[in-house]
């Protein structure tokens, strides 16, 4: 696995120290290039102090150098010193500096005015520059001027070694100051690193204390770490719909276990009178009734949870909402036939449907989970409507493929307070809850089933105790 750390400091600890060393080198060249650059200009500064202090004289035309070693004492010191050589223009030396005891200056052809600068090596053996000068002395007396004047040859060498030294010791000083600061750039890169990965490794280490069993634990990142802000909100949100989605498998869980335990109960208690008294035909036959009855209860309740099932996997997927087919529904059509399949539970208690439809009304749905959707929600009102009552069925408004219907009936038993719970799955009113016939799961399907098509499901209870409904489309108009 690739770690962001050594991906953000390998590169930098490579390359911010190559760029330092790169750019100490640069300044190091530029610093020894205006070394070299100012001693020789003091050079061809020295050579022209000697060409201002030579000149002819007489009538032969010589050449007189007014030097001095008291006023020059480089060129005749013993240790490092200096050293010049003045030509004539017919190869005579005309003088030397007291320092040249063996070997001359090394001279080439020049022409008059032009200066020559170069490497050499001094009479004794040290590095050195020389700088050879082609120049027509003054002649101070206005009497020979009619005489063309010869040039002369000027050598004037120094040794180079300090020079030399000096520039070792800016590239040692530069290498030096390179190394350093590449350390504590180092230095710097981790802890900046450090401060800056610290918020990953807070979110990382909070994520890895999170389980089964803290699922309702959020990440927290500093201020600071403006980055992170939208990755943890993402991962809280997710934390979130696992934490839900637990909680409800828990709840699901636990109330399957217990909603299945009475029919269990029921019939190991039928099983083991039945087992009491094999020979008892007639007791028996009532066991087998009684046995029937739990059975298609428990089956009852195992449908209505895969229905719930499905119904939670494609309203909480994409894919389950995409699958539905959404195209007009006539909803006068649809809730009369739902309800004619109800007449055999609703006629005996003299129950009545009334709807405010009208003809050949049209909404936009999936017909087949509407159709689904309303028989449970008729399923309840006539289950737990008083006798001689009134189911309301009433579009409240349409406009273009936004609608909004309900589905109202009696219930003198419930309070204002119950409302909040009625979708909760297993969810009974004592009083008026308590049968085998249903097991709490009809409004929990009903508003799992309306999230998949895209509906909202609401209740409100009037003043009057009449229970009603809604079903309100999300679409637009």
């Amino acid at each position: 696995m690739r770690s962001i750390r050594r991906g953000i400091q390998l590169p930098l600890l490579i390359g911010v120290p190559l760029l330092t060393l790169l750019m100490g080198l640069m300044s190091a060249l530029l610093v020894t290039d205006r070394l070299r650059s100012d001693f020789d200009a003091a050079l061809r500064a020295k050579a022209q102090v000697f060409a201002s202090l030579t000149q002819y004289v007489g009538a032969d035309r010589q050449i007189e150098l007014n030097f001095s070693d008291e006023l020059m004492p480089e060129f005749a010191r013993r240790e490092r010193p200096e050293y010049f050589e003045l030509w004539n223009a017919q190869g005579q030396l005309v003088e030397r500096s007291h320092s040249l005891r063996t070997s001359p200056l090394p001279r080439g052809a020049l022409p008059d005015g032009v200066a020559s600068l170069r490497d050499y090596r001094t009479e004794d053996d040290r590095p050195g520059r020389l700088i050879q000068f082609g120049f027509t002395p003054d002649q101070p007396d206005d009497q020979h001027r009619s005489v063309k004047a010869a040039p002369a040859t000027l050598l004037v060498g120094v040794g180079t070694d300090h020079l030399e030294a000096l520039v070792w010791r800016v590239y040692l000083i530069d290498l030096a100051s390179t190394l350093l600061l590449a350390v504590v750039l180092s230095g710097l890169i981790h802890r900046v690193l450090d401060q800056g990965l610290r918020p990953l490794a807070e979110v990382a280490t909070q994520v890895a204390a999170i389980g089964v069993g803290n699922l309702g634990a959020r990440l927290e990142v500093s201020s600071t770490a403006e980055e992170l802000g939208p990755v943890v909100a993402r991962i809280n949100a997710l934390l979130a719909v696992v934490d839900e989605a637990m909680t409800r498998e828990r709840q699901f869980s636990a109330d399957v276990a217990h909603e299945l335990r009475t029919p269990v109960a029921e019939l190991k208690n039928l099983a083991e009178v039945g087992t009491r008294w094999p020979a008892d035909a007639e007791l028996a036959s009532g066991f087998y009734a009684d046995a029937l009855s739990i059975a298609q209860q428990m089956e009852r309740m195992v449908e209505q949870l895969l229905v719930l099932a499905q119904a939670d996997a494609a309203g909480t997927t994409n894919a389950g909402a995409a699958q539905r087919t959404m195209e007009p529904v006539d909803l006068q059509a649809l809730v009369q036939n739902i309800w004619s399949g109800m007449a055999t539970h609703a006629a005996p208690r003299g129950i009545v449907l009334s709807t405010r439809l009208h003809a050949n009304r049209e909404v936009l749905s999936d017909a087949a989970v509407l159709q689904m959707l309303l028989r449970n929600l008729f399923g309840n009102a006539v289950q737990y409507s008083p006798t001689h009552s009134e189911v309301e069925v009433r579009l409240q408004r349409q406009l273009g493929q936004s609608w909004e219907m309900s589905v109202s009936n009696a219930a003198p038993d419930l309070e204002q307070a119950d409302i909040a719970h009625l979708f909760e799955r297993f969810w009974r009113k004592d009083a008026a809850r308590s049968d085998g016939a249903h097991v709490g799961l009809g409004l929990a399907l009903v508003r799992s089933l309306a999230r998949t098509i895209g509906l909202d499901v609401r209740a409100a209870l009037t003043a009057d105790r009449r229970l009603t409904i809604f079903l309100t489309s999300r679409l637009s108009c």
